[in-house]
């Protein structure tokens, strides 16, 4: 789906799946990092995000990012600084 979609430079499965403590019910939390991002603000990556999954049936969070945001992000106390520190290098 993402590979096809937005040609992302890295991808991190973080959040309970990552940790092995999901539950049967758990969603999938994703971070795509794509250059390909920065033609689209962030209301339309993620919406074309979601469009890309429709046909996958497992729930998901996912939070797209140009490698710009991504860099100033990690660097930042919040989510992407812990999935970076927690998460699973995907791709």
């Amino acid at each position: 789906m993402a590979e096809k979609n937005f040609s992302p430079c890295r991808a991190i499965l973080f959040g309970s799946r990552a940790k092995g403590k999901s539950k049967k019910d758990s969603d999938y939390d994703f971070i795509l990092i794509s250059p390909r991002f920065r033609k689209w603000e962030w209301e339309e990556r993620t919406a074309r995000a979601y469009h890309a999954k429709r046909d996958i049936p497992a729930a998901m969070d996912i939070i797209c990012l140009t490698p710009e945001e991504f860099e100033i992000k990690k660097k930042q106390i919040g989510i992407i600084q812990e999935a970076v520190r927690e998460g699973i290098n995907i791709l």
